[in-house]
């Protein structure tokens, strides 16, 4: 069972900066309207994330796809970025061994190609074409400009390495009916699942767009599935007022109205370091918005910053503690590692040391960060924890469900769509634009001004 401790939230224990009682409910009686709402859609069928829940096809469908390739495949490459990559990575952090260990024992390794780094992805390519692998390419339409460019780079490889060979190397993940990369992969009789076209990327992690990889490199998705439909439960039907999801999501959400712009996620384990990216994209994108609902600008959403315990306790906590007052932390924490690692009695020469004798490296790392919640509040500075009883992939599953749900919640609060990224789209038609792209070329038009306008605030001047 997840558990969330609110109480260096709340004003009780934090004087100054902390929730009142009132307060809290007031939000969370909007949050429970949110929900209510979100549940007559989901009974609708028009909650995407939440109905894929229910489609056991689904994950038959990568189990069997990647049955045959047990023990004849060294590598797993995956081709995407942002909500297409995140999830996978994620939960190859999370649930498999490292990748020096994974190697020793014989295991499929996880690489994923999220960014268009020319040195780095050529590393990437010189191990994986040097060993058996099957490469992903995760997108619903494949014209995103990352993707397109690594998948045309990709094809030439494939061809010298394989000749004829080289669709058994290659799947697809799209959309079910439309798009480039559907047309080729009929074009090319390739393995191609679906994205369900009512998922969004970065709420995609628990359809084929993260389930794929991961049943290739052999993580438990029942569990994963079993812990967000658990998750899903308890939030729409629960026990006591209020779930979770509208808690955390009234908890955010209010603290940024009271100035607390950037919401720190960190997790006291470093296999959910990738859990807290995975995060970012989804607050970030979902929430990040200059309008409202209504039309009116609104400039919604609150900042997600990374940040790793314990290691993170010695760069950045001192910021957190006595630096500017805009900051909500949300810790993670494992309650059982598989692993305690208990501290032998010390050495001659370390006999100072004998105080931590007997007890476990797990204990340390807890009661680390049980320390500095504690010494965030007593500097007045807000913090919630969010436990999960181990990390396996049922309790994983679910805490990617609670963030989704909370996070769609704090959409209502802010009445945003948490469903569309329209600060996106410009980015993209300048890089097409530059690129040469047919059918960009007032944006290219657009971008003269600021060579132009530009040319004088760049280091070292141009000798004239």
């Amino acid at each position: 069972m997840i558990k969330i401790d609110y109480r260096f939230a709340m004003r009780d224990l934090i004087k100054k900066s902390g929730l009142g009682k009132n307060e809290l409910a007031a939000v969370l009686k909007k949050a429970r309207s949110v929900r209510n709402g979100l549940a007559k859609e989901k009974n609708s069928g028009l909650l995407g994330f939440a109905q894929v829940l229910a489609d056991r096809q689904m994950v038959s469908d990568c189990l069997g796809f990647a049955q045959p390739f047990q023990g004849k495949i060294q590598n797993i490459v995956v081709l995407g970025i942002g909500g297409s990559a995140l999830g996978a990575r994620t939960l190859a952090s999370a649930l498999r061994p490292s990748r020096e260990l994974e190697l020793k024992e014989g295991r499929p390794r996880l690489f994923v190609c999220d960014n268009l780094d020319p040195d780095w992805l050529t590393d990437i390519f010189a191990i994986v074409f040097s060993e058996p692998s099957l490469f992903l390419v995760i997108s619903k339409s494949g014209a995103t400009a990352e993707i397109a460019s690594q998948l045309l780079y990709l094809m030439t490889r494939l061809k010298e390495a394989y000749s004829d060979g080289w669709r058994q190397h290659l799947a697809v993940v799209t959309d079910p009916e439309k798009g480039l990369l559907r047309g080729f992969a009929r074009q090319h009789n390739l393995v191609c699942l679906p994205i369900p076209p009512s998922v969004g990327g970065r709420y995609s992690v628990l359809t084929p767009v993260g389930l794929l990889p991961a049943a290739l490199i052999g993580i438990d998705l029942e569990g994963l599935i079993q812990g967000a439909r658990e998750m899903d439960e308890i939030c729409f039907h629960p026990r006591n007022q209020p779930g979770p999801a509208e808690l955390l999501a009234a908890i955010f959400y209010r603290f940024a109205h009271k100035g607390r712009k950037n919401l720190v996620m960190m997790p006291y384990s470093s296999k959910l370091a990738d859990f807290s990216e995975w995060f970012a994209q989804l607050w970030a994108e979902s929430l990040g918005k200059k309008t409202g609902l209504d039309g009116k600008q609104v400039r919604a959403g609150s900042t997600p910053v990374r940040a790793l315990g314990a290691t993170d306790q010695h760069s950045q906590i001192q910021l957190y503690l006595e630096g500017p007052e805009d900051k909500l932390v949300c810790f993670l924490q494992v309650e059982k590692f598989t692993e305690e690692l208990e501290i032998p009695a010390p050495v001659k020469g370390l006999k100072e040391l004998k105080w931590l004798s007997g007890h476990t490296i797990a204990e340390l790392l807890n009661t680390e960060l049980f320390a500095t919640s504690a010494s965030l509040a007593r500097a007045g500075q807000p913090s919630l924890t969010i436990s999960i009883p181990k990390l396996d992939a049922r309790s994983l599953g679910g805490l990617f469900y609670l963030f989704e749900l909370a996070t769609v919640i704090a959409g209502g609060l802010w009445n945003v769509n948490p469903f569309d990224q329209p600060g996106v789209e410009l980015g993209k038609q300048y890089t097409s634009a530059l690129m040469g792209r047919k059918g960009f070329e007032k944006k290219k038009k657009e971008l003269e001004s600021f060579r132009k306008k530009g040319k004088n605030f760049i280091w070292p001047a141009k000798k004239k």
